[in-house]
């Protein structure tokens, strides 16, 4: 089976809550029962449901690589007894998290999950880390700003602040940095997060195609960035979709 670069979203607002629980391995089962938020807990189903529908994809050879969108009729079209082969958890040994497929792990295989109010997403990618997030955009206080963002950053936002609002530029500069660190090696945990500075922007063009999007666009802009922070990690393929209200994005480590 060949592992394709691929990136998909998910959005479960309508669909049943836990209507694919059966769809999670006995680990996972076990993990995510642990979870007293339920909201979270639906969160996590979902993200872990786009991961195995992507990894699944792969025996189809005729798929592209890409960004997808997921709807309730594509994943009803694996049976549950074959995503449950799947699985993903927390690693408790290192900062990371563990994938399965029928019960070993997958070498030179990266994934990533993410998840915001009802958006889920996850990415798979083969000889290189990746990592996703998804971000929903909300105003912080100026304190979390001053603590999270360097005085670069911080300037770049606002020289740019005159065409696209605040805070969705500080969330797409959050978002490249929670991004490294997931890709980041055992111990760069996101407590680190104050310490990752962007040195090279996105392209403010490209910016705005998204954030001037009135529904959520799929088709997603390209850019690179650099940063400084993050061991072994100084620059980023990127990827971002979404519009003026979410956004996901996916990096991966520069080739």
């Amino acid at each position: 089976m060949r592992v394709l670069e691929r990136s998909a979203v998910f959005d479960f607002r309508d669909s049943t809550p836990d209507r694919y629980s059966t769809c999670l391995s006995a680990e996972e089962s076990s993990w995510l029962s642990g979870f007293k938020n339920l909201d979270r807990r639906r969160q996590s189903i979902n993200a872990r449901l786009c991961l195995k529908y992507l990894f699944l994809l792969q025996m189809d050879s005729h798929v592209a690589d890409s960004l997808v969108h997921i709807t309730e009729e594509e994943l009803n079209h694996f049976p549950a007894w074959l995503y449950r082969e799947i699985s993903l958890v927390a690693d408790e040994s290192s900062t990371g998290r563990r994938f399965t497929w029928c019960g070993a792990a997958y070498p030179g295989f990266s994934v990533s999950v993410s998840h915001s109010q009802t958006m889920c997403g996850a990415s798979i990618a083969k000889g290189r880390g990746v990592g996703m997030d998804v971000e929903s955009i909300a105003e912080r206080s100026t304190g979390f700003y001053r603590t999270y963002f360097s005085d670069a950053e911080r300037a770049w936002v606002e020289v740019y602040s005159s065409s696209m609002d605040a805070a969705w530029l500080f969330t797409i500069l959050w978002s490249l940095k929670e991004c490294g660190l997931k890709m980041a090696a055992s111990g760069q945990g996101f407590s680190n997060l104050p310490h990752v500075e962007i040195l090279r922007f996105p392209d403010l063009e490209s910016l705005i195609e998204i954030y001037e999007s009135r529904a959520f666009r799929l088709d997603p802009i390209r850019f690179s960035v650099d940063l400084h922070g993050i061991t072994g990690l100084d620059s980023l393929d990127c990827e971002l979709t979404g519009g003026p209200k979410q956004v996901v994005t996916v990096a991966r480590q520069s080739t």
